[in-house]
């Protein structure tokens, strides 16, 4: 599975658990990504040098692949705590 499946996914989980907004997505990849890297997205980018360019496009092969498993947990960890309720 790739990193962009293992992404897709996730945002299919929240969308169908009515997770709408841009904003909401970008809220909880923010979460998501601090969780493992201890940087957000924009220090992440700030790091990296880059303004607009997409972070994943300039991630490092670890780093590719630290988030696809920070997402497949998240969404795991989502499905398993909604069965359970």
């Amino acid at each position: 599975m790739t990193g962009q499946e293992t992404r897709n996914k996730l945002t299919d989980y929240w969308s169908k658990n009515e997770i709408k907004k841009d904003e909401e997505y970008a809220i909880l990849t923010n979460i998501i990504h601090k969780e493992w890297s201890d940087l957000d997205i924009k220090q992440h980018k700030k790091l990296k040098g880059l303004k607009q360019q997409n972070l994943r496009d300039h991630m490092s092969e670890a780093e590719l692949i630290f988030t696809a498993l920070a997402e497949l947990s998240t969404r795991q960890i989502a499905e398993t705590m909604k069965a359970k309720e």
